[in-house]
């Protein structure tokens, strides 16, 4: 795995958070509810559908 993934799992893990106000501020135009402290749902979707993706390429070429 690589560094960032396991940093990912440490962050939603509480060990480190990803971004707060004491590491960067938010800036002006950036809308509270778009800052995220943990893994979101999302990046687990994008992951398991590349991972889905690269399966069903390498399955079709062979």
């Amino acid at each position: 795995m690589s560094s960032s993934v396991i940093y990912c799992f440490e962050t939603n893990l509480g060990d480190k958070p990803m971004a707060s106000t004491t590491n960067k501020q938010r800036p002006a135009h950036v809308p509270e509810e778009n800052v995220y402290t943990s893994l979101h749902w999302l990046m687990i979707a994008a992951y398991a559908a590349s991972a889905v993706a690269v399966f069903l390429l390498i399955k079709s070429a062979g």
